[in-house]
């Protein structure tokens, strides 16, 4: 089988290629891009050598999705990604799974076992029944973030969610804040931050925080309608929860 790789991070690109090497001998992989630019390119001039396409869904250029409008693959594609809220996109443009990272040996498996059996041409009903099946068999401790990959220089830093008290925003950048005071500066807005996090977990207090609730060491009432929260580690100002918020805040925290 001829793969063709569309993965923009280098050590996802190399970690994938390590899996698809040590569970399919008979496996190739002809092509990697990491832009919709290069990846459109390859394809038209490419996609008739392949077999399969394992597809990141966030690219240094854009959405992968981008390439789909772009042209066709008559191929199976496995979704990969840390993200968990484009499933049923996946599934509605075709992909035949849906790989949550770090990918396991037993998640690749299965994804390429169905690869082989399922033709890009498959009908709605039948993706309605993969995505059935997605859904049911999926493990609902794997459909959050676990991690963020912080990039420093040529340098990734794995931080994990259970590592982090908050995220900030100050002007137009947002902040990570370990449980041990470090603070990292991130790239991702903050919409894109909450739709990834455990709801369970964290909570948008405010246009400027996200707080886990493992951070909050106590709250205080304050006039109009306002909450003071104590975080540990403490920020650099006082963090409050606005009056829209109080009530779903105190629901989430109970």
């Amino acid at each position: 089988m001829k793969v063709l790789i569309i993965e923009d991070e280098t050590l996802a690109e190399q970690t994938l290629c390590r899996a698809l090497e040590r569970n399919f001998v008979d496996m190739e992989v002809i092509g990697v891009t990491r832009s919709v630019k290069s990846s459109v390119e390859w394809i038209r001039h490419h996609i008739h050598e392949t077999d399969i396409v394992f597809m990141d869904i966030e690219l240094e250029d854009g959405c992968s999705f981008m390439i789909l409008e772009q042209t066709q693959i008559p191929v199976p594609i496995i979704i990969t990604t840390a993200y968990s809220k484009y499933g049923i996109k996946a599934f509605e443009v075709g992909s035949v799974d849906y790989l949550m990272k770090p990918i396991t040996d037993d998640a690749l498996l299965r994804a390429v076992n169905r690869a082989c059996r399922v033709q890009k041409t498959t009908n709605n009903s039948s993706l309605l029944a993969m995505l059935k099946e997605f859904m049911e068999n999926r493990n609902d401790d794997d459909i959050y973030k676990k991690r963020f990959l912080l990039h420093s220089g040529e340098h990734i830093i794995p931080i994990e969610i259970k590592d982090i008290a908050y995220f900030y925003m100050q002007g137009k950048s947002i902040y990570l804040v370990k449980v041990n005071g470090q603070r990292h500066f991130i790239s991702n807005g903050e919409e894109t931050i909450i739709d990834e996090l455990n709801t369970s977990e964290f909570f948008r207090i405010s246009r400027n925080y996200i707080v886990s609730i493992y951070a909050i060491e106590s709250i205080e009432r304050l006039k109009g309608s306002r909450l003071k929260i104590t975080l540990n580690p403490p920020p650099d100002g006082e963090v409050t929860v606005t009056r829209a918020h109080v009530q779903d805040f105190l629901e989430w925290i109970s």
